[in-house]
C-alpha cells in the first residue's frame, strides 16, 4: 500500500510528496492495513486521522465506505481540500464514500454497531483518558467487527519524560494538554484490553532490534530538515523495510533503550494473521 501512498502525495504536489511516508509509518501503515482486511462491503472507522491521507488512501484502493474523524480545528478543510485535489477521492466525498468529522474518539455521533471496521493508528497515547475512548470504539463497532490499535510499546515505562519535556501543540491548548505515553504488557490490559468488549485475538510487535533509524537519521535534529527530506525521507520505505522487524516482547526486553518505532499492534474481534 505504500506505493498508493506515494502516487497519492504525488497528486497533492511536490512539497507533499517531498514530505513522503514517515519512517515508522512505513511498517506500521502495511500492518494494521492487512490486520484490517478491509472490503467493499466495509464501514471503516480511522480515528485521529489529522491531516493523514491514510483514510482516503484506504477508500480509494478497497472500495470501502470510509469515515475519518479527528478534533483537530480545521482537520475536515484539510481533508476536503486534499480530497479536492484528486478527481476520484472528490467523486467519493460527494457521494457519501468518503467523511471527514472533527470529533472525539470519546463522544461519536454513531449508532451502536454502526462499523465493521475500525483503525486506530498511534492516537491513544495522546488522549487523556482513552480508557474512556476505547469504550466509545466497542459500542460503534460491530459484534462481529474488528478493531486494530496501534501504539508505542516499552515494556519497562509509560511516562518517558521525553514527551514531557517537548513543545508539542494540540489545537489552542498549550502543551500539557498533549498527552503521550508508552504501553508496557501490564498497561495494554488495564488501559486498552479490559475495556473492549471484542475479544483480543492477536497482538503483533514490531520495531528496531538493532540499528536506531529513526532517531539517528529521521529524527537527528543535527541534520538539517532540509537535507534530511531530500536526502533520507525517499529512502524510508527501504530503510523500513530493512531494519523495522516483528519482534516477541523478550526481543524488546533484550534491548538498552526503546525505539520510535517500537510498536504494539492490538487486533480485536475476528481473528487475522497481520504479520
Amino acid at each position: 500500500m505504500l506505493l498508493e501512498y506515494y502516487k497519492y502525495l504525488l497528486r497533492q504536489g511536490p512539497a507533499a510528496f517531498s514530505r513522503g511516508v514517515p519512517y515508522a509509518r512505513c511498517a506500521e501503515y502495511p500492518a494494521v492495513v492487512r490486520a484490517l482486511d478491509l472490503r467493499p462491503e466495509d464501514r471503516l472507522l480511522d480515528i485521529g486521522t489529522r491531516f493523514s491521507p491514510i483514510a482516503q488512501i484506504l477508500a480509494l484502493r478497497y472500495g470501502c465506505r470510509v469515515w475519518a474523524a479527528d478534533p483537530e480545528p480545521g482537520f475536515a478543510a484539510a481533508q476536503l481540500k486534499m480530497a479536492d485535489r484528486v478527481p476520484a477521492t472528490r467523486r467519493l466525498v460527494a457521494e457519501g464514500r468518503l467523511n471527514f468529522l472533527e470529533k472525539d474518539a470519546a463522544d461519536l455521533p454513531f449508532d451502536d454497531g454502526f462499523f465493521n471496521k475500525i483503525s486506530v493508528i498511534s492516537v491513544l497515547e495522546h488522549i487523556p483518558d482513552e480508557s474512556h475512548a476505547v469504550g466509545e470504539l466497542a459500542r460503534v463497532l460491530d459484534q462481529a467487527g474488528r478493531l486494530v490499535i496501534s501504539v508505542p510499546y516499552d515494556p519497562w515505562r509509560d511516562e518517558p519524560r521525553y514527551y514531557r519535556s517537548q513543545v508539542y501543540i494540540k489545537g489552542d491548548m498549550p502543551k500539557k494538554q498533549f498527552y503521550m505515553r508508552y504501553y508496557n504488557d501490564k498497561n495494554l490490559h488495564d488501559r486498552i484490553v479490559r475495556y473492549c468488549k471484542h475479544e483480543l485475538v492477536k497482538t503483533e510487535y514490531i520495531g528496531e532490534p538493532g540499528f536506531n533509524a529513526h532517531n539517528l537519521i529521521f529524527g537527528n535534529q543535527k541534520i538539517p530538515w532540509v537535507l534530511r527530506r531530500i536526502f533520507f525521507q525517499p529512502f524510508a520505505p527501504l530503510l523500513a523495510s530493512v531494519f523495522i522487524k516483528n519482534l516477541e516482547p523478550e526481543q524488546f526486553r533484550k534491548k538498552k533503550k526503546m525505539y520510535t518505532a517500537d510498536t504494539a499492534i492490538l487486533v480485536f474481534g475476528a481473528g487475522v494473521d497481520c504479520v
